[in-house]
């Protein structure tokens, strides 16, 4: 066991779990300041068919159309959480 083991055994996993009494519960989630934007792609198979079709020892690469990004930005408010 290293000491980075004991750490995390001991202290940060204790830290970072979303419970009262830890920090990271404390943090004020809903009062972010800077923007925070989600990106996200989504990919097309525009030989569907083929690839569907193929037979064993024949495979047929997927032909993969990039749609995006369509982004999205976060918007944080408060809310009253309870945890049981």
């Amino acid at each position: 066991m290293t000491v980075f083991d004991i750490l995390y055994d001991h202290v940060i996993s204790k830290q970072v779990a979303v419970v009262p009494g830890t920090v990271m519960y404390n943090l004020n989630w809903y009062d972010v300041k800077t923007p925070v934007y989600r990106s996200f792609y989504l990919f097309n198979v525009t030989n569907k068919e083929e690839f569907l079709a193929q037979k064993p020892g024949k495979y047929v690469k997927p032909v993969l159309q990039e749609i995006g990004p369509y982004t999205y930005r976060g918007v944080f408010g408060e809310r009253q959480h309870s945890i049981s």
